[in-house]
């Protein structure tokens, strides 16, 4: 729900800015595939918040691209996006359970802190602006909660790399973006 102030903001001022739309498409495909392994293990607990995330990802970037400037890239990041929840869906379909889990599982390794990361696709605009606006606060102040959360529910709880593992990362991302606000300040 985290990105729902920036992406209300973006409405209000009919501009995304200099924002990036990667973490919002980042996000469905991270809530596909986490939705995906939750199935394929049997954990509920994984696969239905998952869910949410599907949903409310398609509606940011459905919001972004409405309100985005003609010259910002949207279709690259939604095609790949697109590519990596197929791939996902399609590796559950085609193999075997136990090995589509790690798959899937692997898939997630790599997707889950790009889309932490997302907004660190602005850092470069950051650091020659000295203004950290194009970091959508919202999104990396739960980006660090969420992390943190499932680093402990994959560590104590379900004891599983996959979940743990790529949060690690994703809150490395967030503590970068974190950084860069405290740096440069949002103008």
């Amino acid at each position: 729900v985290s990105p729902l102030p920036a992406v209300r903001g973006y409405a209000q001022k009919g501009t995304t800015g200099d924002a990036s739309v990667a973490p919002y498409a980042l996000m469905v495909a991270n809530g596909t595939v986490w939705l995906t392994y939750g199935v394929l293990i049997g954990a509920p607990t994984v696969a239905l918040p998952n869910i949410t995330a599907v949903s409310l990802g398609m509606y940011y970037t459905y919001t972004f691209h409405k309100h985005k400037p003609a010259d910002a890239p949207f279709a690259p990041y939604v095609i790949a996006a697109s590519s990596v929840a197929a791939l996902a869906v399609g590796t559950a379909l085609a193999l075997e359970q136990e090995a589509a889990a790690h798959t899937v599982g692997l898939i997630g390794c790599g997707v889950l802190p790009a889309m932490f990361a997302g907004p660190l696709a602005a850092a470069r605009k950051v650091i020659s602006t000295k203004n950290a606006a194009a970091i959508p606060l919202a999104f990396t102040l739960f980006s660090t909660v969420n992390t943190i959360t499932w680093i402990g529910y994959g560590l104590l709880v379900i004891d599983d790399v996959y979940i743990w593992g790529p949060n690690v990362i994703g809150l490395g991302a967030a503590f970068a973006q974190l950084g860069l606000v405290a740096r440069y300040g949002r103008k």
